[in-house]
């Protein structure tokens, strides 16, 4: 599942450049990917597949700064300050804190 959600991120920022996109509308599909981003790096980083040594996560660091610019989403922008403050491994740690007490906590309320 990280996969591909990685491979919707990396496919839809490419298109920013192939299209030449700029201003409102760069920024409208990095406000839109910028969500499924930080579930990734929770994922991932849940899973042990976010590490320094892995292709995929050094793309998806690559994104990180300008992604995290478009949050205008409440839970991004707790990430951007998490990113500006821990960088991007730090984060992906602390995403990744949240992604397993958010699946123990629904574990729970299906019992």
């Amino acid at each position: 599942m990280t996969d591909d959600l990685a491979k919707v991120i990396e496919k839809h920022t490419a298109v920013i450049d192939d299209l030449g996109l700029s201003g409102s509308e760069a920024r409208s599909i990095r406000a839109y990917l910028a969500y499924p981003f930080i579930v990734w790096m929770g994922q991932a980083a849940s899973l042990g597949e976010c590490r320094k040594d892995d292709r995929t996560s050094l793309a998806m660091c690559a994104h990180a700064p300008s992604l995290l610019a478009a949050d205008e989403d409440p839970s991004v922008h707790l990430a951007t300050i998490a990113y500006r403050l821990l960088g991007f491994w730090g984060t992906a740690r602390l995403l990744s804190v949240a992604f397993r007490m958010a699946q123990r906590a629904t574990i729970r309320h299906q019992s």
